[in-house]
């Protein structure tokens, strides 16, 4: 069904106007943003495209260009445009995290840690350095790998976290397979980096797996 198929008053823009932007659905959201369609494609069937192509929200947020433009109708025009107000979220979200993060809750980090890692196609590693009130010092992603695995140095995370004067770390990394379970190298790390944070007196707090759909905590698994 196009825009022009629909009632006046059932078209996404004249209903956003009427009633608000927060009755719209996931599709005429998407609908809005894309503004119109193509002469093979409806606006609605590209918004379901993409909808398809990402799962969910967090999964279209984390699309890279070259992703999108394999929905019919995503030209590189719209698909750097749709990047721009993902990445707008994204930054919205972390602007408000140091006022949020507790450090006992890693559910918290969940939705910024989805939107910057969970889409990523490359292992990615990012370090959370915390003073001694648990307020956000940074956030620095600080290896990169390949699909598999990231190489990762427990004692560049510690000098790091040394120069930074942090009290605290939390490590978070993306699985791109969508797989939320932990690998056994995922927790030789963990032990690793435990072990060896304790001498120079900097606990890890925890370490959060990502995925497109989700994240996991190994602390509150029972894995650290």
């Amino acid at each position: 069904m196009n825009i022009k198929d629909l009632a006046k008053e059932e078209r996404p823009r004249e209903k956003a106007l009427k009633y608000g932007v927060s009755v719209l659905s996931n599709k005429e959201l998407l609908a809005i943003l894309l503004r119109s369609g193509t002469s093979k494609h409806g606006v609605f069937e590209i918004a379901d495209g993409l909808l398809e192509k990402g799962v969910s929200l967090n999964g279209i947020a984390g699309l890279e260009k070259e992703e999108f433009m394999q929905v019919d109708g995503i030209s590189t025009i719209k698909a750097i445009e749709l990047m721009a107000h993902f990445e707008l979220a994204k930054r919205m979200i972390e602007e408000t995290i140091p006022m949020k993060f507790n450090v006992k809750s890693p559910e918290s980090l969940y939705e910024y840690l989805r939107l910057e890692k969970g889409g990523k196609t490359q292992e990615e590693f990012m370090v959370i350095y915390l003073d001694g009130g648990n307020n956000i010092l940074e956030m620095e992603t600080l290896f990169k790998g390949s699909e598999n695995c990231s190489v990762v140095s427990v004692k560049e995370i510690l000098r790091k976290a040394i120069l930074k004067g942090a009290a605290s770390i939390v490590v978070a990394h993306n699985h791109p397979s969508g797989n939320l379970c932990a690998s056994e190298q995922d927790l030789m790390l963990t032990k690793r980096l435990k072990e060896a944070s304790y001498v120079f007196n900097i606990a890890v707090l925890d370490h959060i797996i990502i995925t497109k759909r989700g994240c996991m905590s190994l602390k509150r698994e029972g894995l650290m």
